[in-house]
Parts: structure tokens; sequence; C-alpha cells
């Protein structure tokens, strides 16, 4: 599972070269379904499933920590709850429902076009925000040995829900 991002990858350029140098758009479907700034493709598919995943550990850690009578086992299943709301989210583009509501209420054709041009960007910060603010006494919980991965999976999930997931617009 860990080579896949990179097979991924790898075969994303390879298909942009192919099409930037050939002249061929399509590539029998091979550029859509390998595109990754695409969705509902083969990127979107594997980050569900990491993100799913993901979840089903986080369940099975909040399940033993809960067994164990651990303070914060209701914060390992929330985050179990948040990672499979992304896993859905990922595979079904919920995010982007929020787009017409959105849009019409920021006036984001006008002054905000190219800063806000994806205005779901402003609820995913507001989640985030009230996120930190819930799981501020649990990041420090941990044993120091802890700290590293469980900052570099905040620091992924966060990056990937607003620079990366964001490429047209100036947020």
């Amino acid at each position: 599972m860990a080579t896949s991002p990179g097979f991924l990858f790898h075969s994303h350029v390879g298909v942009q070269c192919v099409q930037f140098f050939s002249g061929h758009d399509f590539l029998l479907g091979f550029g859509r379904q390998l595109n990754l700034n695409n969705e509902n493709n083969i990127p979107t598919w594997y980050s569900s499933s990491a993100l799913l995943l993901s979840a089903m550990l986080l369940t099975v850690i909040g399940l033993a920590k809960k067994q164990g009578d651990n303070p914060y086992a209701f914060h390992w299943l929330g985050l179990a709850g948040i990672f499979f709301y992304l896993s859905l989210d990922e595979a079904a583009s919920l995010h982007e429902m929020t787009m017409p509501l959105l849009k019409p209420l920021l006036k984001a054709d006008g002054y905000f076009h190219g800063l806000l041009y994806y205005p779901w960007v402003i609820l995913g910060a507001i989640f985030m925000l009230i996120i930190a603010l819930a799981y501020l006494r649990f990041l420090p919980a941990p044993s120091t040995s802890n700290q590293v991965p469980i900052c570099d999976c905040r620091h992924a999930v966060c990056g990937r829900s607003t620079r990366h997931r964001n490429p047209g617009g100036q947020v």
C-alpha cells in the first residue's frame, strides 16, 4: 500500500507526457482515470480506500482504549468517524454539493472569484478549526514517541483538504 501513491504519481506523469507529446487527449480513458487533478477515478478510489482503512484502524484503537478505560477513547472513536466521513466525501464528492449554496451567498463569481473559487474551503476550514479545538488536549496526551506521527497525520489531512484540493483557488 505504501508504494501505491508512487505508482499513481508516475502513472499520472506518464499519461500526461504521452498526452502532451503525442497530441492524443483520451488515451482509451487512461488520461482521465489516472489524472491526479480529477475526481471519481483510480487515485480517488485509492485515497478513499486509504481513509476508510484508517477509519477502521482508528475504530479498533478506540475500542481497545475504551476497554482499557482510557480517558481519550472517545477521541479515538471520534477520529474514526472523521476519517470515515472523509472517505465517504472523497468517494462521493459531498463537499461539491455545498457549492450551489455557497457561491451565491458569498458572491464567489464577483470579487472572490479567484480567491474562493471553491467556497467549500470555508466550511472545511471551520470544520478543521472545530476539530483542532476539540482535540487540543488529546494531541499532547500520547507518549512522546507517538507525537510526531500524529502531528504528521494531522498536517497531511489538513493539507490535503485545503492546499491540494484547491488548485484553482488562491487560498
